[in-house]
């Protein structure tokens, strides 16, 4: 399935530790996966300009969160119940209008 023209992902309870390689979340506005085995997102960087929304609650596999490289329309971010989170790349760098 092509991933590029993608504009909400809701992918609650994603069984594998990993998205597939080949998503792209260049249209990416908003992206839900409550409740997910996913241990970190993708390798690498990815361009998250069009980022508005981001949902990992409930995740408790989740050590990392993405590189919010280019996330300057990022407003919120739900990390509540990840309780293996090491590191957590820092969005405020990236975006003005972050709510928590």
């Amino acid at each position: 399935m092509p991933t590029k023209e993608l504009r909400l992902t809701n992918w609650s309870r994603f069984p594998f530790k990993y998205l597939p390689m080949d998503f792209n979340p260049d249209n990416l506005v908003e992206l839900k996966m409550r409740g997910s085995t996913i241990e970190k997102l993708w390798k690498g960087n990815k361009s998250l300009g069009s980022l508005k929304f981001l949902d990992l609650s409930g995740s408790e596999w989740l050590m990392e969160t993405p590189n919010f490289f280019k996330a300057q329309n990022l407003e919120m971010i739900d990390l509540e119940g990840c309780k293996s989170l090491t590191k957590v790349h820092h969005p405020l760098e990236v975006s003005n209008g972050l709510n928590s």
